[in-house]
C-alpha cells in the first residue's frame, strides 16, 4: 500500500484506511500523539513494538527463524534500548562504545555480555575464529 498523504485525504477516505487494520502497532518513539489519535479513532489499543519491549525482540525472533534466544548476540550502541533488548528477551549482549566511555558503561547499572571500542575491532577475532559464523547476505 502506498503512504498516505494526510493532508490531501479526506475524512471518509481517512476512515475507510484506518478502518482496513487489525491492530495498531508503534514503535514507541516519537509518534505517540498519532498513535493516540488512530488508536482513539479505531478504538484499539496499540501495540508497542520499540527497544528495549521484549516483544519486539520476541517479534524479530520469529521473523528471523530464532528459536534459541541464547543463541542470539544482539550488537547495539546505546545500553538502554539495545542491551536492555537483549536482556528482556535473553540474547547475549555486545555494546559498541559510540557513544559511552568504557568507564561510563562500567558504571551503569544494564550492564552488556560483551563490549568492543568499535565493530572494526571485531574483524580480526571473526577471521581468526568465527568464519564459521559468518554468511554471505
Amino acid at each position: 500500500m502506498a503512504p498516505v498523504d494526510l493532508l490531501k485525504v479526506n475524512s471518509e477516505e481517512l476512515a475507510k484506511f484506518l478502518d482496513s487494520f487489525d491492530y495498531v502497532m508503534s514503535d514507541c518513539d516519537g509518534v505517540a500523539a498519532f498513535t493516540d489519535l488512530v488508536a482513539e479513532y479505531t478504538g484499539r489499543t496499540p501495540i508497542g513494538l520499540g527497544k528495549p519491549s521484549k516483544l519486539y525482540g520476541e517479534f524479530a525472533m520469529k521473523r528471523a527463524g530464532v528459536t534459541d534466544a541464547s543463541r542470539v548476540l544482539f550488537i547495539g550502541d546505546m545500553i538502554e534500548q539495545d542491551v536492555a533488548l537483549g536482556k528482556n528477551v535473553g540474547f547475549k549482549t555486545l555494546l559498541v562504545l559510540t557513544h559511552f566511555t568504557e568507564e561510563k558503561m562500567l558504571a551503569h547499572t544494564i550492564q552488556p555480555d560483551f563490549y568492543a571500542p568499535c565493530l572494526g575491532s571485531l574483524v580480526p577475532i571473526l577471521n581468526k575464529h568465527g568464519k564459521k559464523y559468518l554468511c554471505n547476505l
